[in-house]
């Protein structure tokens, strides 16, 4: 039963024809989940299903190539017209939730707990938004994590676990609007990653084996950092790093770590040095070539203006560049973890 202890023993005054786009003119599709989950969705948290017994939160919530907030359940045990539904509406969800007969039940149902009696001002079309607004969006389909996945993965000792709680997902395929070619489609055929744990829908398509041109994909500015969920402000040290596997390899290892998305953009002042300011030493660890090095110079010169002796940089030895080993992510996957440990040891 709900939190909200609901009953539909409500008697309906309007007896009009009601659809999906008169009831979202009042009211979200966050708010109609909220009536099943008692908290408003999150896009990517994960969650514990209420349609089934569940312990463990690996369901999740996305906007899908539609434009519509969709729960998803890869364990589903509910049925829509004979199919497994592992993507459901709010709509479809309130059905299932609450033992409704009819989507048309589902739509008065929502509209005497959430609409009647009200005066509730109309809204935006959040589905309507979405589909409209300029910025470049990121749409994904998403999947389980498979065997494929492990074995990418597992080269860096970076577990499915690390990358539940980081937001880190499998993507099946996904849609970029609003970019200077138009609206696009891709099914990867290799493996493929989103990073989802930014604020206002921003992604990071990664795709390991791709060369070149679409390698990485994303609506992501400078100012959105990797790692704030994870960050300890009890401790002196920070580091940072210029990408996910870097940061995930060095957190670990035990360290304090976020990361910015590449080595040659650096956050906005205002951003980032409320951030650092908690910390006694920071370090800037991008990788061992000539813009690895130039740009942790630079950036540790920045903050340092700013907070004297806060920052400095660190990379590893130029020699390890004959064998292709530029970052912590390489040492670890062609070093093993004890030479890593022991460089991070004399250095950090």
């Amino acid at each position: 039963m709900s939190i909200f202890n609901i009953s539909d023993n409500i008697e309906v005054k309007n007896k009009g024809f009601i659809d999906k786009d008169e009831i979202l003119k009042y009211i979200s599709e966050e708010d109609i989940f909220e009536l099943i989950f008692g908290f408003k969705p999150v896009e990517y948290d994960r969650v514990i299903s209420p349609f089934r017994e569940d312990t463990r939160p690996g369901c999740w919530f996305h906007i899908g190539f539609s434009g519509k907030l969709l729960f998803c359940d890869y364990n589903s045990q509910l049925i829509d017209n004979g199919q497994k539904a592992i993507h459901i509406d709010c709509f479809s969800a309130v059905q299932h939730y609450y033992k409704l007969e009819s989507l048309y039940d589902s739509l008065k149902f929502i509209k005497r707990h959430l609409i009647d009696g009200k005066n509730l001002p109309t809204i935006e079309r959040k589905i309507i938004e979405r589909a409209v607004r300029k910025e470049t969006l990121i749409f994904l389909d998403v999947r389980p994590f498979i065997n494929p996945d492990k074995i990418f993965w597992q080269k860096f000792q970076i577990t499915s676990q690390n990358l539940i709680d980081d937001k880190v997902f499998a993507v099946h395929r996904f849609k970029v609007t609003s970019t200077k070619n138009g609206d696009w489609i891709c099914n990867p055929r290799d493996v493929c990653y989103a990073y989802t744990e930014f604020k206002d829908s921003k992604k990071k398509i990664y795709r390991p084996y791709q060369k070149g041109k679409h390698r990485f994909i994303t609506n992501c500015t400078s100012n959105d950092i990797g790692g704030l969920h994870n960050i300890d402000y009890s401790c002196s040290q920070l580091i940072v790093t210029k990408s996910y596997k870097d940061y995930r390899v060095l957190v670990n290892q035990g360290k304090n770590a976020i990361w910015f998305q590449n080595e040659v953009t650096i956050p906005s002042i205002e951003i980032l040095i409320p951030i650092l300011s908690h910390f006694k030493e920071v370090i800037i660890f991008f990788d061992n070539d000539d813009t690895g090095v130039r740009e942790s110079l630079i950036i540790s010169e920045i903050i340092n203006s700013h907070i004297p002796n806060l920052a400095r940089p660190l990379y590893l030895s130029i020699r390890y560049l004959a064998e292709n080993i530029t970052d912590p992510s390489d040492l670890i996957y062609k070093k093993g973890e004890i030479i890593l440990n022991q460089f991070l040891n004399e250095n950090i």
